[in-house]
């Protein structure tokens, strides 16, 4: 029993996630990137994950354009994550800002798009959202030089803390399960 107990508590443990989440969104930076221009861009090349509050880097309101996240002064990718709520159904008023390119999808349907390369500009459009639980997808780029930009504005949407373990999480927490499901049967086969 006390095996069991203990699978089971370093399954739980490792469930949790790796680095505290300071914040309702998450950042997964990539070294590398396509960009297939009216459909997205594809990330390569995982190199860490970081948490935000809002979606606003690189200070694109005062015209510095300095997100370079991990040191890389150029040429990285994003791929930013935020679960909102939508309190009524209405046309939402987004206002995606980047440099250089950013893709926008809702629910895993593009919405609005800056392909780049590109320095920092706006696009927006009026997007009817149901009420409830949606998820947000911004894929983005930035290369050549001075760091990036990336800012949504999203006219109300409730930004969501939605806590998800990573893989290796998972794939931990059930190796615990598997460890304890072992021992109880090897203690109940006869001698």
């Amino acid at each position: 029993m006390l095996m069991l107990a203990l699978g089971l508590g370093l399954g739980l443990w490792a469930a949790l996630p790796a680095q505290a989440q300071t914040g309702p969104v998450r950042v997964d930076l990539y070294g590398g990137y396509e960009e297939t221009v009216g459909s997205g861009i594809a990330l390569s090349d995982w190199r860490a994950s970081e948490w935000a509050m809002v979606i606003d880097f690189g200070h694109a309101a005062e015209g510095l354009n300095d997100w370079w996240p991990l040191g890389q002064y150029n040429s990285f990718g994003a791929r930013i994550t935020v679960d909102v709520d939508a309190a009524t159904s209405r046309d939402y008023a987004l206002l995606l800002g980047s440099d250089d390119a950013a893709y926008l999808f809702i629910d895993g349907q593009l919405v609005l798009s800056r392909p780049g390369p590109n320095s920092y500009g706006q696009t927006g459009a009026d997007v009817a959202i149901a009420a409830g639980r949606h998820r947000l997808e911004i894929q983005f780029y930035n290369s050549f030089c001075c760091g990036g930009s990336l800012t949504l504005d999203t006219d109300g949407l409730e930004l969501l803390v939605s806590p998800v373990p990573e893989p290796a999480a998972w794939a931990l927490w059930s190796g615990g399960l598997l460890a304890a499901g072992a021992w109880t049967r090897r203690r109940r086969q006869p001698r």
